[in-house]
């Protein structure tokens, strides 16, 4: 009798643990969301530390491009590590949403599950240029 009940304990602190766990952590759709979400974000930060190419790597165009694709982006900066992928979000297939301001500021962004919860990259070497919006979703930009 004893060995049952030390049994059944066990098993239902084990099941406790487990439940906890999955609350805590989250399950695996919200594992999903914030795979999908650290994509975007990278995506969108390559994106804006491409558009903010200064000095050397600049080729032609000393504005930013009009629009958001490969080509656009070829004329305007050399050192471009834009990829036709990373202008499409990975879950949607959808390009992301870019919008310039004017000829030396933008804003790139993209729909999050969760923009708050992404471990964000230093932009410091950018001076500031370049900052995450965790409402928007967006990364605003400027040139010097």
């Amino acid at each position: 009798m004893a060995n049952r009940i030390f049994l059944i304990g066990t098993v239902a602190v084990v099941a406790a643990a487990a439940i906890a766990a999955i609350i805590v952590i989250g399950g695996p759709f919200e594992a999903r969301e914030d795979r999908f979400d650290d994509l975007r974000y990278k995506d969108l930060v390559t994106i804006a530390r491409s558009l903010a190419c200064d000095g050397n790597n600049k080729v032609s165009s000393p504005d930013l491009p009009e629009k958001l694709s490969r080509k656009e982006f070829a004329p305007y900066c050399k050192d471009s590590r834009v990829k036709t992928k990373t202008l499409i979000d990975n879950e949607t297939g959808e390009p992301y949403n870019y919008h310039r301001v004017n000829s030396r500021s933008f804003k790139v962004c993209a729909d999050f599950y969760n923009a708050a919860k992404i471990k964000r990259e230093s932009t410091r070497s950018y001076g500031g240029r370049i900052a995450f919006n965790t409402k928007t979703g967006c990364i605003s930009g400027k040139l010097r």
